[in-house]
């Protein structure tokens, strides 16, 4: 680094500065006015870097760390601690965070009561929060009836939910007991299920869903509308699907909240 470029106005400007220095102050300068050597310089270059991804680091694990404790607290305890170890959700995670492949990050957990639907939902979810690829504001989450049979039934106020609900902040729609949702009429829940569809379809989204229906034309795809349906699985593809076991473990959960409760 040089001083040697700057014009002689420019160096008259800083005579004043320099005589008002201490000694020990004007060593520094005079360091700096030294010419650096390309490997010196490469080297400053490394370290400069280092620190900078360092405090990038810590600043990422903090704004993490905050999302997910903020999460954790919406959705509460029971929820909050679920994760998933399924490869097929770890990929889907690993192109939510690095923006690559978002035409494949939607799911469908199906299967019986109690088997895990909506755990291995929210263990997507906290995957992503914790990888920093979407926080808790960029996440819609609730059961049908208070998604979309609330839309569906607002009458005047359907346009204005509808804007709200797809607000290009939102990343990931999570839709917990589809199949069980209220409705006032069949037309209107098609409709608003395509609507969302669509919308996830067109802006490639994240679309999670939980259901006890059979992923057939006759039942998941009578209940949402066959233009949605057909939608929904080109977005979840033939390993989006997924049944998460065939055991009921509720009861499981309890004994691990009891285990925590007595240690």
């Amino acid at each position: 680094m040089t001083f040697d470029n700057i014009s002689a106005e420019e160096a008259s400007m800083l005579e004043p500065r320099r005589r008002n220095l201490r000694p020990s102050e004007v060593r520094q300068v005079e360091r700096i006015k030294e010419s650096v050597s390309p490997r010196e310089f490469e080297e400053r270059l490394k370290r400069s870097l280092k620190r900078d991804g360092q405090l990038l680091a810590r600043e990422t694990a903090k704004r993490i760390e905050k999302a997910s404790t903020e999460w954790k607290q919406k959705v509460g305890r029971t929820f909050g601690e679920a994760t998933t170890d399924d490869p097929r959700i770890l990929e889907r995670v690993a192109r939510l965070k690095t923006k690559a492949g978002l035409h494949k990050t939607s799911v469908i957990f199906h299967g019986d009561l109690g088997v895990g639907k909506s755990w291995n939902s929210y263990g997507y979810i906290n995957l992503a929060i914790l990888a920093g690829a979407v926080t808790p504001g960029q996440i819609i989450a609730d059961t049908e009836t208070a998604i979309l049979g609330k839309i569906s039934s607002s009458g005047f106020k359907r346009a204005e939910l509808l804007e709200e609900l797809f607000n290009p902040r939102y990343k990931i729609y999570f839709i917990d007991d589809v199949g069980q949702g209220y409705f006032s009429n069949d037309q209107g829940r098609t409709e608003v299920w395509y609507e969302l569809v669509d919308h996830v379809y067109t802006h490639q989204l994240t679309l999670i869903m939980t259901t006890n229906k059979k992923l057939t034309d006759m039942s998941l795809g009578s209940w949402i509308g066959a233009r949605a349906y057909d939608r929904l699985k080109a977005l979840v593809g033939q390993d989006g699907a997924i049944v998460p076991g065939v055991v009921n473990r509720r009861a499981g959960v309890l004994e691990k909240a009891e285990q925590n409760y007595r240690s």
